[in-house]
């Protein structure tokens, strides 16, 4: 089982996820036999659970639950929504 940091970021997680996807479907038969392990299908979703379980999530909800949300381009905050600068 893989060791998840303990400040985990989402966005590298599904990077991971979309990276193995892409690794399957260009004939890697490990990134296939990963997949494959958990699920029947090579898609994002089967992509994204295995490697939920790899990190010992049951489902990626249950690792998404706990790593932070993804940083946004930029804090939105009541005065940018009017338009000003801040």
């Amino acid at each position: 089982m893989a060791d998840l940091s303990a400040k985990p970021s989402l966005d590298h997680l599904r990077r991971q996820a979309r990276d193995l996807l892409r690794a399957a479907r260009a004939g890697d038969t490990t990134a296939a036999g990963r997949i494959r392990a958990v699920a029947d299908a090579l898609t994002l979703a089967s992509a994204q659970l295995a490697v939920a379980r790899e990190y010992g999530f049951a489902s990626r909800t249950r690792l998404s639950t706990r790593s932070p949300p993804a940083p946004r381009a930029w804090p939105v905050s009541g005065s940018n929504l009017r338009g000003q600068h801040p």
